[in-house]
């Protein structure tokens, strides 16, 4: 397989062969439809976004926000791929000071795996804005590395945070949120994805010297997580 030479289409693009649409459309976890059947959704750091793939069909609007062009490339493409007649349904945005957020009120929050790899002052900075533009009622969902995350308390790991349950207490606190779901998790990679792990690797560590060592390091890095899921309601 031929890949582009940068990191970031390397990994969307080889994400997308691996992983098609019909993963994202049945089977797939996704517990925020739950307690949202309608409304404009944030999908914050979306990549390929899952989940705007899983609700594409419901009575949703998203916001697609994602300072990485390929990713929201290859959304697009998924998107497409579904039925073009959707893009009316997804607007693309590169940050969260965009001009397309202006005036715009969120039913949904989704922060997936996107919160740990910011330091503490920049997280609490991006919920703190995104709380700017969410409706009371708005229902967040969250997903985080926690603090029994096997890399937890290790250096150069490529993560800046591992939660507890009381830091997202803090960041999310009782007076202003309430809780409506809370799950940890420890979860291994499946054979499919140790398998998408491992070739992404080899790919991009190809010409290194050190190639064995920066990929036993990567699949360390992604062949086993633990995590805390949380969906919150705005007071």
């Amino acid at each position: 397989m031929d890949f582009p030479d940068t990191p970031e289409e390397i990994y969307e693009r080889s994400r997308y062969e691996n992983y098609p649409n019909k993963v994202y459309e049945s089977g797939f976890e996704n517990v925020l439809t739950e307690y949202l059947q309608s409304g404009n959704i944030l999908d914050f750091g979306c990549g390929q976004s899952p989940y705007i793939i899983n609700m594409i069909e419901g009575d949703y609007r998203f916001w697609a926000v994602d300072k990485n062009l390929t990713a929201l490339g290859y959304l697009r493409k998924r998107i497409h791929d579904i039925d073009p007649e959707y893009f009316r349904k997804v607007n693309e945005v590169e940050s969260l000071q965009s001009r397309a957020l202006d005036g715009v009120l969120f039913d949904g929050i989704i922060l997936s795996n996107i919160l740990h790899f910011f330091p503490e002052g920049e997280y609490q900075q991006i919920v703190a804005d995104i709380a700017r533009v969410a409706k009371k009622g708005c229902i967040w969902y969250v997903q985080v590395h926690s603090d029994s995350h096997p890399l937890a308390h290790k250096e150069d790991t490529g993560f800046e945070k591992f939660f507890t349950k009381n830091d997202l207490s803090k960041l999310f606190p009782s007076e202003k949120y309430r809780v409506v779901y809370y799950a940890e998790e420890y979860k291994t990679s499946t054979l499919k994805q140790c398998a998408f792990n491992k070739e992404y690797a080899e790919t991009y560590f190809k010409d290194c010297i050190d190639k064995d060592n920066r990929v036993s390091k990567y699949l360390k890095k992604t062949n086993s997580s633990s995590g805390i899921k949380i969906i919150i309601q705005t007071l």
